[in-house]
């Protein structure tokens, strides 16, 4: 079987399990997210995985440009058929993990069900409660700065998911900036929860279907190049983010993450 039909037959098979609740992690710049991955980082962890993915420019029926992602077949076979390849588009190496996000603190409040709170500083944050499993993907960043933070923290917490991290953006476009920093706190996760946890499937498998190649070939849409950082259906261009350094995240004393932890858990 060719490269193309195994990959469509693999979406199918997916399709079954995937829960349609379940969408990637985006974050605006300023805010911070508490997260508990739920990959271990060691060897066949299939929670935790690279992939390559093409973006294809095209047009709204509104007129709009837009950016659609295709996942790119080689990611599983070298040797596989990519229609995009064969045009000469050059993929777009990323990883993504599994995790489980407790909330979301935002320097904006843009929904009325988000908690005010003021930390320490005498700023005003707004709390989005999640509690539920999302995707966090994203490419690898200049020079490698967005992976090797995840490498950091294996390396000093011995796997990705003892500890709670927070992850933070800062800025906009070309100046975003990610920063992975781990937190004392243990992960509690909510009762039923591994249930879900223990029904996922691997996180290419969830790219598969994400974005599936098989809608390339029926799109007839001219492909352009460019690197690809942006998610299907999305109307900024994938060269306006990037990762140029590490830098530290917004300031949050450790008493603000206990205050807000205690709140959460009781603990």
């Amino acid at each position: 079987m060719s490269g193309i039909n195994r990959i469509t037959q693999r979406r199918k098979e997916v399709a079954e399990t995937r829960s349609d609740n379940i969408w990637e992690l985006r974050l605006a710049d300023g805010d911070d997210v508490y997260t508990c991955f739920l990959a271990s980082g060691d060897e066949d962890d299939s929670k935790l995985d690279d992939y390559y993915v093409h973006v294809v420019e095209g047009v709204s029926d509104s007129g709009s440009r837009i950016w659609t992602n295709y996942f790119c077949p080689k990611t599983l076979d070298e040797q596989s058929a990519c229609p995009v390849c064969e045009t000469g588009e050059r993929a777009s190496h990323r990883f993504g993990v599994w995790c489980f996000v407790y909330y979301i603190m935002h320097n904006t409040q843009k929904n009325d069900e988000w908690e005010a709170i003021t930390t320490a500083t005498g700023q005003t944050r707004f709390k989005e409660t999640v509690n539920s499993i999302r995707v966090f993907t994203r490419g690898f960043g200049l020079h490698d700065a967005m992976w090797n933070q995840l490498v950091a923290l294996y390396g000093e917490y011995g796997g990705l998911n003892t500890l709670v991290t927070k992850i933070s953006r800062v800025g906009e476009g070309l100046q975003t900036v990610y920063t992975f920093t781990g937190t004392p706190h243990k992960p509690t996760l909510p009762e039923g929860t591994q249930k879900d946890i223990d029904a996922l499937e691997p996180i290419r498998d969830h790219f598969v279907g994400r974005f599936p190649i098989d809608k390339f070939l029926m799109s007839n849409v001219p492909v352009s190049s460019g690197a690809s950082d942006v998610f299907g259906g999305e109307s900024s261009p994938p060269w306006e983010e990037s990762t140029t350094e590490v830098v530290s995240a917004p300031p949050q004393t450790e008493d603000e993450i206990d205050a807000l932890f205690k709140n959460e858990f009781g603990d």
